[in-house]
């Protein structure tokens, strides 16, 4: 958000460190600023200017949002806070909270209330330009279609199974026909059995062209992430994480969600349901491959906007309000 308010004005990002006592579990509300430790390092250093706008995120760093906030105020600087997810409460200090529509925060008392689809992200064309470069030897030789899967994992209360591994290789294949090539990407979160199921399906379909990528085996500068996403035809992603789907969703290519109750949260549903009415993604549930597939070749996908910069217009309006 803060790279896309930038894109608005030039300027300078400054990212500080709060930490906590052991008061932070209690309603912040109540104690104020009491639950944070070493406030004075939220001060601007030698040389730096007070902020035009604190950017906090989760309901932990609120009250030292609004202490920062005080301190400026008391030096004659008016700084305006952007709070990234619902706080718990609405507390009308906060001049703009940006939550999901998933969330279903309706309305404030006071103070403007930002609601997105989807989460804000780093995806851009510059950086899946600079991943098709870098990933070119390894996918530019592959036939069409490309079927890209993001797997992610397990949650608080769901998980990804090897029965939901199974069903996506199985789509995957069916959507490939003769001659695509299939791409997987597991995540840190995915169960050691789902990951095997789908090494499993590389050595079965071994005559075809299947690459499975698991985290660990590339440093972080090779990490393929954003070359499957640039390299897709078709996207297949499991829907427990809102940050993978978002990025999937804003490419404006056919995208998949695999979504039920057992992968993904309530709220996570919602999140899904909202794409697929809104036009950027078609919802499976793990059964019938032919009707998914029917749908798919009849869809146009539109490209999901980042939050981020719904978010960064929501600040620069109320900045030059």
């Amino acid at each position: 958000i803060a790279e896309a308010l930038l894109e608005k004005q030039d300027g300078q990002i400054v990212e500080k460190k709060v930490t906590f006592n052991f008061l932070v579990s209690l309603p912040s509300k109540l104690l104020g600023s009491l639950s944070v430790k070493d406030k004075a390092l939220l001060l601007p250093k030698a040389g730096e200017a007070w902020p035009d706008v604190i950017i906090s995120a989760g309901r932990r760093h609120v009250p030292a949002a609004l202490w920062l906030k005080n301190q400026a105020a008391k030096s004659g600087k008016k700084t305006i806070i952007a709070q990234l997810m619902w706080p718990g409460s609405d507390f009308v200090d906060l001049d703009l909270i940006i939550t999901p529509m998933h969330d279903a925060v309706q309305v404030r008392k006071k103070g403007t209330l930002c609601k997105t689809l989807g989460a804000a992200h780093g995806v851009t064309k510059a950086k899946l330009e600079a991943a098709r470069q870098q990933w070119q030897g390894k996918f530019a030789v592959l036939s069409h279609p490309h079927i890209v899967l993001l797997v992610g994992g397990k949650t608080k209360k769901t998980d990804v199974s090897r029965l939901d591994a199974t069903k996506m290789m199985e789509l995957a294949e069916h959507l490939a026909e003769e001659h695509g090539a299939l791409l997987v990407s597991t995540s840190r979160r995915t169960s050691k059995k789902a990951s095997k199921k789908f090494d499993f399906f590389q050595e079965k379909l071994k005559e075809r062209h299947v690459s499975v990528f698991h985290p660990g085996q590339f440093g972080a500068e090779e990490n393929p992430y954003h070359a499957l996403l640039e390299t897709a035809d078709i996207l297949m992603v499991t829907g427990d994480s809102i940050a993978m789907v978002s990025e999937a969703a804003s490419l404006g290519k056919k995208l998949i969600i695999l979504s039920h109750k057992k992968l993904a949260p309530v709220k996570h549903q919602r999140f899904h349901k909202q794409l697929a009415d809104s036009g950027h993604a078609l919802l499976w549930d793990g059964n019938n491959v032919e009707e998914i597939t029917l749908k798919l070749e009849n869809f146009q996908p539109k490209p999901l906007p980042n939050a981020a910069t719904q978010a960064a217009d929501a600040i620069w309006e109320l900045l030059s309000s």
